[in-house]
């Protein structure tokens, strides 16, 4: 476990042993994000978005936390509301 990578280990002490520290999660959606950006590259993105892809991010750690803990998921459109996304959209 000592050879993990920092969000490594901080997706196994959030996720397995129930320490919600929020300096865990603020790591595990760090790298999430900076991955995510990587992959975007230099593609244009309005800033709107990159927000709501921000808290997106965020509210995917906690859903996966919840699903692996055997408890009740977001479906979509709660987290396209939560993110503030309009069904329009």
């Amino acid at each position: 476990v000592l050879s993990l990578e920092d969000h490594q280990k901080a997706w196994l002490l959030w996720n397995y042993s129930e320490n919600i520290r929020i300096e865990y999660q603020v790591a595990i959606t760090q790298w999430a994000w900076a991955e995510f950006r990587e992959q975007l590259g230099a593609k244009k993105v309005a800033g709107k978005t990159l927000e709501r892809l921000k808290k997106l991010i965020w509210l995917a750690a906690q859903d996966v936390k919840a699903e692996l803990a055997g408890k009740d998921v977001y479906q979509h459109q709660d987290l396209a509301a939560l993110c503030g996304v309009k069904p329009d959209n």
